[in-house]
Parts: C-alpha cells; structure tokens; sequence
C-alpha cells in the first residue's frame, strides 16, 4: 500500500513554470523575504544562520534584533545613502561642525528606523499570508529555500530552490524577528525540481529519498554532499563554491538552453508543494495506515460491498425533498460505506451531504464533515436547520476549544432536561408502505424493459411500434 500512496502523491505535484516551486521570478513582499539581500554580505553572520538552518539544533535565529542595527544599515547602504544629505564640514566652523555631526547621528537615527521598520513589516505581511492560507486550506507553506537552482531543463526554465527548511516566523513588539525550524516537519528536496528533472531525463528516481528529519542524520554535511547523493540517481548539478550568498535580486534570468547551476541564494518564502491532499498521503504513506476503506478507495478491483444484514435500516431519513440520482446516493452510502461522488456546481452536492449527514444521525451514527475551504462548511452548517444544534462547526482547534467545552455542556444539560417521544415507530410504519409500493413499481418497469426471451423488450415493442411519418395503423 505504500507503493500505492507515494504513487498518487507524486500525481499531485505540478511540473511547469506555473509552479513557483520550479520558478520564482522576483521577491514579492507579500510572498517571499530575501534573507541573501538582509545578512548574505556579514560572512560570519550568514554562516551562523546557515550553521542553524543545516543542523536544526538551535531553538532559533535573531534575523532582526537591536544588536544588528550596524549590519542591516550595511546591507542596505545607509551610510551611501545620508551622504547625499551631509554638509560639507571643510569650510564650517567648530560649533557648525558640532551641530552638523548632531544632524547626522539624528538621520542616521531616523532613516536607520525606516529601514528597520520596513524590514519587519514585510515580513510581518509574509507571516500574517502564510497564517492565513493555513487557516483557509490546512497547509504551512513557509520555507528557507537555499540554495537556488538556475538553468533550462527541456522547454521549462528553472529558477527555484534545491532544499526547502521548514520554518516558523515570531516578531515581538520591539520589533525583533526570530525564525526556528518548524517542529515535527521534515527538510525536503525540491520535488517538482527532482521529478522535472526525472521526466526530462527518463530517470528512474524510485528509491530516491526527498525527505529528512535533518539533513546531518540524513548523512548530508554540505551542499555538495547533496548533489553527491543525486548524481547517483543521474541528476547532475553544476556547483562552484560561493564564498558568500548573494542576495536574489543578482541571479542572472536563466535560458531554457543554459546548464543547471546551483547558486547560493537564500530566501524566505512560500512555497506550494502540492495541494492538500498531498499532506494526507504523506501522513498516510508515513503511519502506514491500511483498512478496508482505503484499500476499496485506492484498489477499486477489490471492491467488495458489505453483506446486508438482516436487521439492517432499510429507511432513508432526508430533511429535505431529493431527486432520484440524490436519494440513491444516500441509501448508497448506507449501504456500501464508501462513494466518491463527482458532479460540476449546482447539482446538488451540498444537499447530498445534509440528507447523508441526517440519515447517519436518524442510524445512531457519528459524522464528521471536512473541507478545504471554509465556505463549503457554511453552506452545509446553514443547511441543516434544525439540525446545527447537533453539530459542532470547528474552524481553529486552537482558538475555539473554550467554546468547543462550552456548547457540549449547553448541548448536555438540553439533553437531560427533555423528554423525547420515540416516534420512530410510526415512521417505519410509512416508510415500509412507500418501499413496498416502490419496490411493485421497479417491478413493472423492469418487467417493460428486460428481453422476455423474444429478444424484444415490450417497451421497445411499444416504441417501436410508432415510426415518425407513418400511421400507426398502417404499419
């Protein structure tokens, strides 16, 4: 089964210049902060946040902190900038020359705050969409991507990082920026790259590893470890030692026709790997979950439906009216226990899953409904009426949980407090009359279509028997 989930997780991923995994054309501030262009020049300082990137062992990183001022003003060329704004001292006298050095530590000061603050706020709009895009879809897409892989592959253009880093991003008040390696979450190579790579090539990359808990327990010391372990697989990387990492904004625009070289670029950014599926499957290939559900999901040849048993509840219990193709995907459902079900906007899908959801309740069953997207949760929550006070509608696990306790207490004193009236009775008294007098009408309508023997159908006989343009009579 593993085989089966690693073969449809790596369907999910997109290989072409679409996928901002292959190919980032320029820093965004909304989607990405250039760390090459903040500390790529302070060689001590970026070997450091290599150092903690590699290795994973430091709880985390000061980016911008208040002992750095001097290095982010270099970065930035502040002090090419306020020199533009200085008098000339040459012909001032003492006092002017004691006030114009004031002047100078005051701009310094001012525009020094200006570029700090401007750093801090675009990666406080970077943390605030990569919080908000988990919130909406399930999926934490920030990443350090480091290094960067330039060049052509075939008729794609690559300009997308080798290794993506896992990160999370705290900012305090006092405007201190502190990255640390996001927990329980695995270093990767660049999928869509290695596989592009792979289907240009006709590699066969099977048993090639894309995932690691740490690079260092991988057996990977440095970049050229890396690309060691790929050219066993046939990916071959060029790599000249950089001594320092250049910030993004000097990558040269690659040709489809240039060689594959890989450059020390470091950047913090949002990364798609695939859509949320693909979390499932990786969960799913990594605890190595198999049961009857998923092998009648994944291996439809060994669909098997479930025996029906004789007390089984034959009753379809809807809270609103179905057309036939509805009504038979509910009493489907209940009978094989597992259906994907396929239809374009407005055919009734929403509706579906409410009857699915009471029909369970009505069968002393326990749903639980899940969404990419929000709204979807909405329009099924709006539509169970009555019903919603039955349900729990969780957005955040997190933020909700108090509210969560509350309304099961709320839910529990309700319960206790009333006294219900078993009319169930009654209504299988109903339903077993209207199943009865179905089950005589698919009798007749299967008696007017199937071949009695004479190889024609009496509907086909009926039919048949009135050809447009002649009388019936006649024939």
């Amino acid at each position: 089964m593993k085989s089966v989930y690693k073969y449809y997780k790596e369907r999910l991923i997109e290989i072409s210049g679409k996928n901002r995994s292959l190919y980032s054309k320029n820093i965004s501030k909304k989607y990405a902060y250039d760390i090459g262009a903040l500390i790529g020049n302070n060689k001590d300082e970026m070997a450091e946040f290599l150092t903690f990137l590699w290795k994973g062992k430091r709880s985390s990183y000061a980016l911008i902190k208040k002992e750095a001022k001097e290095r982010i003003y270099q970065a930035f060329n502040l002090d090419a900038k306020l020199k533009t704004l200085y008098k000339d001292t040459n012909e001032l006298s003492a006092d002017e020359k004691r006030l114009e050095n004031l002047r100078r530590e005051r701009l310094k000061r001012e525009e020094g705050k200006k570029i700090i603050t401007s750093q801090v706020s675009a990666l406080r709009l970077l943390k605030r969409e990569i919080e908000e895009f988990a919130k909406e879809t399930g999926r934490y897409e920030l990443f350090v991507g480091y290094p960067f892989v330039c060049g052509g592959l075939r008729d794609v253009v690559i300009k997308a990082p080798l290794l993506f880093f896992p990160v999370e991003v705290e900012i305090t008040e006092s405007n201190i920026v502190r990255i640390s390696v996001k927990k329980n979450e695995c270093v990767r190579l660049n999928k869509a790259l290695v596989f592009a790579y792979a289907q240009a090539k006709s590699l066969d990359i099977e048993e090639l590893e894309t995932e690691f808990d740490s690079l260092p327990r991988g057996g990977f010391k440095s970049i050229e470890s890396v690309l060691s372990y790929l050219k066993k697989f046939g990916i071959r990387l060029r790599y000249n030692e950089q001594k320092t990492v250049q910030p993004f904004d000097t990558l040269p625009e690659p040709k489809v026709r240039d060689a594959l070289d890989v450059k020390r670029v470091c950047v913090l950014a949002r990364f798609s790997m695939a859509n949320s599926i693909y979390n499932d499957y990786s969960e799913l290939e990594r605890s190595r979950i198999v049961n009857d559900a998923v092998e009648e999901l994944f291996e439809p040849q060994k669909l098997r439906r479930k025996k029906r048993k004789q007390s089984r509840d034959e009753n379809c219990y809807c809270i609103s009216d179905l057309d036939y193709a509805q009504r038979g995907v509910v009493e489907k459902v209940a009978d094989a226990g597992n259906m994907v079900i396929y239809g374009p906007p407005g055919t009734g899908k929403s509706q579906t899953i409410v009857n699915l959801i009471s029909d369970a309740l009505c069968k002393g069953k326990r749903v639980l409904v899940v969404s990419q997207k929000k709204a979807a949760l909405d329009v099924v929550y709006n539509r169970l009426a009555d019903l919603s006070d039955k349900a729990m509608f969780i957005v955040d696990p997190v933020k909700e949980r108090r509210n969560f306790y509350s309304r099961c207490l709320l839910r529990h004193d309700e319960v206790m407090k009333k006294q219900y009236v078993d009319r169930f009775p009654e209504y299988d008294e109903v339903a077993a009359r209207l199943r009865e007098e179905t089950d005589k009408l698919r009798e007749i309508s299967d008696t007017f279509s199937e071949d009695d023997g004479f190889g024609i159908s009496l509907m086909d006989m009926y039919y048949g028997s009135f050809i447009p343009g002649k009388n019936s009579e006649e024939y």
